[in-house]
């Protein structure tokens, strides 16, 4: 699944539908990207506080759906309806032996063979499955915005990971997550978020810059940017 490029009126609907109370799933089913997508979308159009005090409120609609469910009361009054028809069948004349055997049988009957299904209830938790899916551009193939941000070490100008140590990316297989990468940011926001104090942010002014540099970096065992929820690749895979 090619990850879908969010306009900026795109991003703006997430925000007012996150504000109106719509979960990170919702949100990523409507507009066809990952929940991590949402999130961090939102969280580069509004303060940390906001965020929080968004996030609290929507855990709270959660619970409270949670709570208004009465499924116990279901399973209650099938039990109740079980009982009833059980003591109906049970002769009226019968010795005292006969009595304390059906009682004993009572006892064990167990309430939850009596099933209902229940709708099951939405929740904002990050849990992805199908969603989990990506494929890896090639770099000749693939429009890159005209400036990126990048985070370095105050030390080290070129610093790569390998694709293994982005936990979001560990649903990938085993012989891509050997790939050395460099992580790019569409917005100095979102790239300061994750800067430690011993980085610092850098704008990368033209993208183009990766495709004339592409057989120095493949010299340095570099073979993908990743950028947002896409991953590209320098070499032809």
């Amino acid at each position: 699944m090619i990850s879908r490029r969010l306009t900026k009126t795109n991003k703006i609907e997430i925000l007012e539908g996150f504000r109106s109370g719509d979960t990170f799933q919702n949100l990523a089913e409507r507009f066809n990207c990952r929940s991590s997508t949402i999130s961090r979308i939102i969280k580069s159009l509004i303060t940390d506080e906001e965020f929080k005090l968004l996030k609290a409120r929507s855990k709270k609609e959660v619970d409270s759906n949670l709570d208004d469910s009465q499924p116990k009361d279901i399973l209650n009054k099938a039990d109740d309806s079980v009982s009833v028809e059980l003591e109906a069948d049970i002769p009226k004349v019968m010795d005292d032996s006969l009595t304390q055997s059906k009682s004993e049988d009572l006892n064990k009957i167990d309430t939850f063979d009596c099933f209902q299904e229940i709708e099951p209830l939405e929740s904002s938790f990050d849990f992805e499955t199908d969603k989990n899916k990506c494929e890896i551009t090639v770099l000749d193939n693939v429009s890159l915005p005209e400036s990126v941000f990048m985070i370095v070490d105050k030390k080290v100008e070129l610093e790569s990971k390998l694709i293994s140590e982005f936990p979001e990316w560990s649903f990938l297989p085993d012989d891509e997550l050997k790939n050395r990468a460099i992580l790019l940011f569409s917005t100095q926001r979102s790239a300061k978020r994750s800067c430690l104090k011993t980085q610092r942010v850098i704008k990368i002014p033209d993208t183009n810059i990766f495709n004339l540099s592409k057989s120095y970096l493949l010299g340095k065992g570099i073979t993908r940017l990743i950028i947002d929820d896409s991953i590209i690749a320098l070499d032809s895979k």
